[in-house]
């Protein structure tokens, strides 16, 4: 089990205000291998390739620790490290969400915090 410092759950968002990720916050380290490897299979594969994106999508679903997100007909969604399936039926603001909280951001809490 990863340490406490690493754990965040994010509540709210584009998923409503009794939805929530938890996430396992990436380390620097981890940041920097990801970004090599990311540029790497850039340089071999091209920005826009299958194998880049997998590479992405493996990344974030690893990080992805619980949820209890659910598709359009109210379904929850199985864990992106389960299923990476689920990714691309994600919204693009559940995506930015979900890449918002890996950097430590919680939106949903900054926007209540405002008010």
């Amino acid at each position: 089990m990863a340490r406490a410092s690493r754990m965040k759950t994010i509540k709210g968002g584009p998923q409503g205000k009794e939805a929530y990720v938890i996430l396992l916050i990436p380390t620097v380290g981890e940041m920097r291998a990801q970004r090599k490897d990311t540029m790497a299979l850039i340089k071999e594969h091209g920005e826009d390739s299958e194998v880049v994106e997998a590479n992405a999508n493996e990344y974030l679903a690893s990080h992805v620790v619980e949820w209890n997100w659910v598709n359009d007909e109210n379904i929850t969604f199985e864990l992106p490290r389960k299923d990476l399936t689920v990714l691309p039926l994600l919204t693009q603001e559940e995506l930015n969400f979900i890449a918002q909280g890996l950097a430590g951001r919680n939106p949903a809490e900054e926007e209540e915090r405002k008010k």
